[in-house]
């Protein structure tokens, strides 16, 4: 692995360079997967920036990477609000140009220390069920698959995803 960017926490200034990294990667990577209807539909309403200033203000972590000072990749770390020890990785994205350096595993590192500081035991997230370049990149990074989920998300769009879980290192994955 070459050596890793820096790791930033992301505040309301950051704003709106994450509204235009999460666009650019996703423009890059989502078509095929959801209709080009629905990534405008999930940036819309993912990545407003009333949701994104409710969300930091609410505690969410909000996790940059930077190289050579430019924001290339982002996650976001929060609380289950019911299973405090339980945490949701909701965002893990890199900007394509970075990817094949590591990074991506890199983040997921970083991702987990913060769901452990944070003081969850389990980190769970979700993820595409066709996304299989990110379905690898979270079983090499020890994430199990505990479910599947379809959820409806608004306008007539759901997200098909499978459910992945990594515990804390010591303990046992309960489903």
């Amino acid at each position: 692995m070459q050596q890793a960017p820096a790791l930033v926490r992301l505040d309301e200034n950051m704003i709106p360079a994450l509204q235009q990294l999460a666009a650019d990667i996703w423009w890059a990577h989502y078509p095929g997967l959801i209709s080009d209807e629905q990534i405008r539909f999930m940036l819309a309403e993912m990545y407003s920036t009333v949701r994104l200033q409710e969300e930091m203000a609410a505690g969410v972590y909000y996790g940059g990477v930077q190289a050579d000072a430019a924001l290339c990749g982002y996650f976001s770390v929060r609380l289950d609000a019911e299973h405090r020890a339980q945490a949701w990785l909701d965002k893990l994205y890199l900007s394509p140009a970075c990817h094949g350096r590591g990074w991506g595993q890199w983040m997921l590192q970083q991702a987990a220390a913060c769901a452990w500081q944070l003081g969850a035991d389990r980190l769970d997230l979700r993820v595409n069920r066709h996304n299989k370049r990110a379905i690898v990149a979270y079983e090499r990074a020890g994430f199990v698959k505990v479910g599947e989920d379809c959820a409806e998300i608004g306008n007539g769009f759901v997200m098909d995803d499978f459910l992945f879980a990594l515990c804390r290192p010591g303990l046992a994955l309960s489903r």
